[in-house]
């Protein structure tokens, strides 16, 4: 006989061995199951042969890119070289990255070496931008804690969109349509501003040599496209080169951390 408030079903016994709530599992052991499977398949296993082919590639990618400056004569075509070194910088980013990682040698120093050939290349700032990923990934998107969407002109959530006030809250309003165009200052702007604010405010892992690479790069990049090229056509280049060296950067980033 079925009792008030029970339910049978055939075969199946009755509706308290029918419904038993599954054994919950804690996510730390879900976390270390996983590392164990990344672990064994060699996921996180150093790569030395692709990454001496990566590293020696992007160098000669970047050469080519600086001899299709010198000898472009037309406007067009230094410009076209300017799209093609923005691609090239991605690229050398794309390595600091991964030497921020250190993903690329099982030795620290050697990929800070690494990490600052790429900051003295790019011109950005390592140390603020390691602790500044560190950060990210312990907090991926958490407000108030990530500093990747701590932003002032956006806004990822209604309550960090109305705490805007003024300029920035009629960006945020409209940041749909100003976010492409945004990107395209990311570039220039938000990574050498945020670089030069933190040497300005912080200590940093070698201190006086990255100083000197960050400055370094500056010198010789407006040094070199300033002998190769015309004034005003220097000008264009670092505006055409800049911009998209942001708007790619831009589209790697986005939707990779923000979906």
């Amino acid at each position: 006989m079925i009792q008030a408030g029970q339910v049978s079903f055939p075969g199946r016994g009755d509706a308290t061995s029918a419904l038993e709530e599954p054994p919950i599992i804690s996510p730390s052991s879900e976390y270390q199951e996983l590392t164990r499977l990344i672990r064994e398949r060699g996921l996180l296993d150093k790569q030395p042969g692709y990454y001496a082919f990566k590293i020696l590639s992007t160098l000669a990618l970047l050469a080519a890119s600086i001899a299709l400056v010198a000898m472009a004569e037309a406007l067009w075509l230094q410009l076209l070289s300017a799209v093609f070194m923005a691609q090239v910088f991605v690229q050398m980013a794309f390595l600091g990255h991964d030497a921020g990682h250190r993903q690329i040698f099982r030795s620290v120093r050697r990929n800070d070496w690494v990490g600052l050939g790429i900051s003295f290349l790019l011109g950005m700032e390592r140390t603020w931008w390691v602790d500044k990923h560190n950060r990210h990934h312990s907090n991926p998107n958490q407000t108030g804690l990530d500093p990747d969407i701590d932003i002032p002109v956006l806004g990822f959530t209604e309550e960090d969109s109305l705490s805007k006030s003024g300029f920035y809250r009629l960006i945020v309003r409209h940041q749909a349509w100003f976010f492409y165009p945004m990107l395209t200052m990311e570039g220039m702007f938000g990574l050498r501003l945020a670089g030069i604010m933190y040497l300005l405010h912080n200590k940093v892992k070698y201190p006086g040599v990255e100083q000197a690479l960050f400055a370094g790069h500056f010198v010789v990049y407006f040094a070199l496209l300033f002998y190769l090229l015309p004034p005003w056509n220097a000008v264009a280049f670092i505006v055409v080169h800049q911009m998209l060296f942001g708007l790619h950067m831009g589209f790697v980033f986005a939707p990779n951390h923000k979906g």
